[in-house]
């Protein structure tokens, strides 16, 4: 509860802060564009992928199994829309699991919990939306002792939990209405099947693989890997299984996790594209955080493309040249590649972890909390089977109140039957920057780096620093 009413009045005081009196316009029946579309977890992202949802057809967008609390999707618009309500339809598969709530956030700003089966008032300009499951399936709790030994919490019982379910859960289509009640058709970009090389990368590959190109995450991109010559001559290989046309190019420069990490990298300021073993023509890019248009001299058709680095913007640290983001144009369509290389490194992972701790833990949000007299803790983490994770910390030790959310990737460094020790490393916000999160745009002074290594028993999860410990359910 403590937490819940720190969280509204924060959020409540943030959103006042963001609105600044937004009138919401005609829309009619009008088709509104999205610059970018994720969902946290997907089970196949060929099938089940978070476009599915704006396709008007019987396929949904469905999370890993055993996955569903605190994921979601995140929607960002190429310009505000007016938006009244929305409306969620689950998926009809018996074999999912239902939700039941969502928490959605408006522009970073939480709008609150809903109920799926009633439509969710909006009535606001909407520039960012994210969805996150709230309520689905059954949650395992159980009460500890805990901690053990500390005179002044002797008697604290602390309360763990785990998403209970192996199925997963799915929504076949969210519909935005203005406040005519007519719909707002939403457009999706296109995914399509295809592969990016590059001529090098950073390691570890997790963190900066040429994937994240087209993931519509401006916090994470595609690192070069020499890191003691600038990216000078760099190149990126575009290969699609059928041809395509392309017309324009929007690039996200440098690395735009925040404005000390773009300072700190190279960014790219003129690139050659155009069909592999053909010369490129020259483009140029400037050093900065917003989107880039870039329209091509002539419309290319094909499947295999080119992306030469000819020139660079030094970073002030490191020689690291960054590009977080990338859409193609086919003068209907912004599109995406997808290479399905996500799928097959989630099988890797769970056949990785199989007869460890860690098997039990893929995919499902783990939580524990605990209330004394001067302390109360609350925890989540999610560790994700695409290397991704999540955690959630919200302490009060002696009115020594701390509020964070980090997320980022993780990897295995001893892999053992009885303990797992993994490094978990990525970005940690204060609980204002966590909303600024899911506005899509982190400018944050207090944004950092962190990286930590946990050991995961068949008992418990413990850190070193940041991260405490969270007791497991046999």
């Amino acid at each position: 509860m403590k937490k819940n009413l720190a969280l509204f009045s924060l959020l409540f005081l943030f959103s006042l802060f963001s609105l600044n009196n937004p009138v919401l316009s005609e829309t009619g029946n009008k088709t509104v564009y999205l610059e970018g579309l994720y969902a946290t977890s997907v089970f196949n992202e060929k099938d089940f992928g978070a476009e599915k949802l704006f396709d008007h057809k019987k396929d949904s967008w469905i999370t890993m199994p055993g996955a569903a609390t605190d994921e979601g999707v995140f929607l960002v618009f190429e310009k505000p829309v007016a938006i009244a309500f929305i409306k969620i339809k689950l998926s009809e598969d018996q074999n999912l699991e239902k939700i039941k709530t969502v928490s959605v956030f408006a522009n970073g700003s939480l709008l609150g919990d809903f109920p799926v089966s009633n439509s969710i008032e909006i009535q606001k300009d909407v520039k960012n939306l994210y969805i996150m499951i709230k309520e689905a399936g059954k949650i395992k709790e159980s009460k500890i002792d805990f901690p053990e030994n500390p005179e002044s919490l002797q008697d604290v019982k602390a309360d763990v939990s785990v998403y209970d379910s192996t199925l997963s859960s799915g929504i076949e289509e969210i519909s935005f209405f203005d406040k005519n009640q007519n719909e707002i058709f939403i457009k999706a970009p296109l995914f399509l099947s295809g592969k990016v090389t590059a001529s090098s990368m950073l390691k570890p590959e997790e963190a900066y693989h040429t994937d994240y190109l087209f993931d519509s995450k401006k916090e994470f991109g595609w690192a070069d890997g020499n890191e003691k010559k600038n990216g000078k001559n760099e190149n990126l290989l575009f290969q699609l299984d059928k041809p395509v046309i392309i017309t324009k190019i929007k690039l996200w420069n440098g690395y735009q996790r925040s404005k000390e990490h773009f300072k700190a990298n190279e960014k790219v300021k003129k690139i050659l594209f155009g069909l592999t073993g053909e010369k490129g023509e020259s483009y140029s890019l400037k050093d900065s955080m917003d989107p880039q248009l870039i329209t091509l001299a002539k419309p290319l058709n094909g499947s295999r493309f080119e992306l030469k680095i000819s020139d660079i913007y030094s970073g002030s640290k490191y020689k690291d040249l960054v590009i977080s983001e990338i859409s193609f144009y086919n003068g209907s369509n912004w599109f995406k590649i997808r290479s399905g290389e996500e799928t097959k490194r989630k099988e890797n992972i769970s056949q990785k972890v199989k007869n460890t701790p860690m098997e039990k833990l893929l995919d499902k949000r783990i939580a524990m909390k605990f209330e004394g007299d001067m302390s109360f803790y609350e925890t989540s983490l999610i560790f994700r089977s695409n290397s991704s994770f999540v955690l959630w910390m919200n302490t009060n030790v002696e009115d020594n109140q701390k509020k964070i959310v980090a997320d980022g990737n993780w990897e295995i460094k001893d892999l053992k039957s009885g303990e797992v020790t993994v490094r978990i490393f990525g970005k940690i916000y204060s609980l204002s920057e966590t909303y600024e999160y899911y506005k899509g745009n982190q400018t944050k002074e207090l944004t950092s780096i962190f990286q930590e290594k946990l050991k995961i028993s068949a008992k418990e999860i413990k850190g070193e620093k940041i991260f405490s410990v969270i007791k497991l359910i046999n």
